[in-house]
């Protein structure tokens, strides 16, 4: 038997909902599988997604570079009725599931799909699928370590592209003038989670954060990547904050570290909330067979 779900979703007060589609192997979207299950382990850098929001300026797009299926988009946008989030997915499978979140949740206009991966070079690249052509499973990358059922071809963008568009290009979602996200006035946080590519993120990105200097968030894989974001950001004015379980780490420029810092105090010093002990709560809202 196979159901289609909607699934509300909260997390420290704020909900959304995300849809999945359910076999008798499991949940297709691994993370809200694993929120079903009380194991999904990125509360701590949700919290920080959390500060890094309260703290953005009115004006700031967020970005959510390798969201997946969308839920730090998503809770960015039930944070702040005002939120705009700049979305980047390379699966395509993944990417139809996003923008039907996107959709379910009425964002509409406030988060920005972007079918494309972020590098540092423009090109097409190979996209490395573990399973079938349908799948969405997580940790798929440009660079896999994994024994490869088939590659997408996908586009890659340097984030310094995407972003300081030259007069009369027009390339993206990003771009698109119903949206008017271009030119950004300012950014408010920036999360990353491109499965061993983040070295290769920050390289076409260093006018972005000297231009914008937002708080990071940065899931990096191996001590050596680690070593090379800290140089590379250090090197724009960034120190390093906080690990958080999963591989995420936290970075701030220095003229801005205190203020978030004190967000996150701030957040951390209440209830996560009733649900799971990580704080979580999901329930259905809507279930039929498909």
């Amino acid at each position: 038997m196979r159901s289609f779900s909607l699934n509300q979703i909260g997390f420290r007060g704020h909900s959304f909902v995300m849809a999945t589609i359910s076999d008798p192997w499991g949940i297709d979207d691994v993370v809200v599988g694993a929120i079903v299950r009380g194991i999904f382990a990125e509360d701590e850098a949700l919290t920080w997604w959390l500060a890094m929001c309260e703290t953005a300026p009115a004006e700031a797009v967020m970005f959510d570079i390798g969201s997946y299926t969308g839920i730090f988009s998503l809770l960015a946008c039930a944070r702040n009725p005002g939120a705009r989030v700049v979305a980047i997915e390379a699966s395509t499978a993944t990417f139809a599931r996003l923008v039907q979140n996107i959709t379910f949740n009425r964002f509409d206009v406030r988060i920005n799909p972007n079918h494309v991966a972020v590098s540092a070079s423009n090109g097409i690249a190979h996209l490395g699928h573990a399973f079938g052509v349908l799948s969405m499973a997580s940790g798929e990358s440009l660079e896999p370590g994994y024994p490869v059922d088939h590659s997408e071809l996908v586009p890659t963008v340097r984030l310094d592209d995407l972003v300081f568009q030259n007069v009369g290009e027009s390339f993206g979602a990003i771009a698109s003038k119903a949206a008017a996200y271009l030119p950004l006035r300012a950014v408010g946080g920036v999360k990353i989670d491109v499965e061993g590519v983040e070295v290769a993120v920050l390289t076409g990105a260093r006018r972005f954060f000297d231009t914008y200097k937002p708080p990071l968030l940065i899931e990096i894989l191996s001590t050596e990547h680690l070593a090379e974001c800290v140089a590379l950001l250090g090197s724009v004015g960034y120190a390093q904050l906080a690990e958080c379980q999963g591989q995420n780490y936290v970075f701030a420029h220095t003229s801005s570290a205190e203020h978030l810092v004190a967000a996150h105090r701030r957040l951390s010093a209440t209830s996560a909330g009733p649900g799971s002990p990580n704080g979580f709560t999901i329930r259905q809202i809507l279930t039929y067979e498909v």
